[in-house]
């Protein structure tokens, strides 16, 4: 809120920070915070409040490329080669 962006924020469920430790959430964070890349959404922020993890990332909106697979089974041809041939950063 403080910096007007609209962001995702997603919260680690209490048992899987249990499952994959704390110490391992915390390394994943770190090696995220590093991916720059056009086509990974990048870490914004990350820490707890009262055990429970959280990070923000920005939000993107619109539905997946799994999602329309998975509802279409396939798609055709020219938007296949829509995707292969973006440039970094563009998306279609």
């Amino acid at each position: 809120l403080s910096l007007g962006r609209l962001v995702a924020l997603k919260i680690v469920h209490p048992d899987i920070a249990k499952r994959v430790g704390i110490e391992q959430f915390r390394r994943e964070i770190a090696v995220t915070a590093h991916l720059l890349h056009p086509h990974i959404v990048p870490l914004l922020a990350a820490g707890d409040v009262d055990g429970l993890f959280w990070y923000t990332m920005p939000l993107v909106t619109g539905e997946s490329l799994r999602t329309r697979l998975f509802r279409e089974g396939s798609v055709p041809l020219s938007f296949a080669l829509r995707l292969h041939d973006q440039p970094n950063g563009e998306r279609g």
